[in-house]
């Protein structure tokens, strides 16, 4: 974590470890707490997440950082300083691409059938240049929990219904996020980029209301 944070991935600053205890700075309260708030302080959160997502995905040269376990208790937000922080990255999955099979290729993650669990391949991720398992990790919980409910998404349940009619893409964008079929998702990282693009444009058009 303090190696991290020193690189400006978004952790929170730690003072101090004795044994199993970190001693970390206050951060913020978990994204829990924020499931029943305005839906346009969750899409600024929901913005802040896939950035963050993107962030460890590209890592540090020559590494790559992977969140196998990406839970509401396990990110914070601060409204005062419209900042989200990870605060526990004990399964973050790390890769020295140096020892990749695949140096230019783009690993592809796929849905692996495990309810209530998230499921992936370390022989798969770790065999490619970088991996697209961080976006998978972070559309998933914006618009589903792990058993596919998707009432239970971040972003759920919807705003108002006129919010929905004037942004249609944004819905769509996201199930294709999570899905990524083949005939409309070649890469998943340029439809983060996208729905990026859409989180934006929505909280722009709609910032007299946050």
């Amino acid at each position: 974590m303090p190696w991290l944070f020193s690189w400006q991935f978004p952790v929170p600053q730690t003072h101090g470890i004795c044994g199993f205890t970190i001693y970390q700075e206050y951060a913020g309260q978990d994204l829990y707490h924020f499931r029943n708030q305005p839906f346009l302080l969750r899409l600024k959160i929901a913005k802040h997440l896939l950035e963050a997502c993107l962030k460890f995905s590209h890592g540090i040269a020559p590494y790559r950082f992977y969140i196998t376990d990406l839970t509401a208790d396990n990110v914070v937000y601060s409204v005062d300083q419209d900042r989200l922080s990870f605060v526990d990255l004990d399964t973050l999955f790390v890769v020295d691409v140096r020892g990749a099979k695949y140096k230019s290729t783009t690993h592809r993650h796929e849905y692996i059938e495990c309810p209530g669990c998230f499921a992936y391949s370390p022989e798969d991720i770790a065999a490619h240049n970088k991996s697209d398992l961080n976006i998978y990790s972070a559309c998933q919980f914006l618009s589903e929990d792990l058993y596919r409910d998707k009432t239970n998404g971040f972003l759920y349940p919807m705003p108002t219904e006129s919010l929905v009619q004037k942004y249609p893409e944004l819905w769509r964008t996201l199930q294709r996020c999570v899905d990524c079929p083949r005939e409309s998702c070649a890469d998943r990282f340029a439809v983060a980029q996208q729905l990026l693009g859409e989180f934006e444009m929505i909280l722009s058009d709609n910032a007299n209301k946050t």
